[in-house]
């Protein structure tokens, strides 16, 4: 957005701006990551619906499907742990103290 003329703009409002924008495309990338990942770990449940359960689909083949979905929420948190420095920080704080940030989760749900 180019400013009015005649209106000064602080420098420091450029680096907001820039570092504003980098970290919503850091959200984009890791949120479209998530979308593809959800689209390969449900892939094989899909074709498994499409074709009918009397098609002679080995039992493995159901159970490698169960287990690629399921694991896709284990597949989500590991991408948002590497994309995200607000999220690693939280997450490093909470293993660093356990106790301390559950009592104080506690202590809210308490109010």
């Amino acid at each position: 957005i180019e400013p009015r003329p005649g209106v000064v703009v602080p420098p420091e409002s450029d680096d907001k701006r820039r570092d504003a924008l980098k970290e919503e495309l850091q959200v984009i990338k890791a949120s479209f990551r998530v979308f593809i990942l959800f689209l390969i770990s449900w892939a094989p449940v899909a074709v498994l619906i499409l074709v009918h359960p009397g098609s002679g689909v080995s039992r493995g083949v159901y159970i490698y499907a169960g287990l690629m979905a399921h694991a896709n929420s284990t597949l989500n948190f590991l991408i948002y742990f590497l994309a995200n420095d607000t999220f690693r920080g939280a997450l490093y704080h909470f293993l660093r103290q356990p106790f301390k940030v559950l009592d104080g989760l506690c202590f809210l749900l308490k109010k």
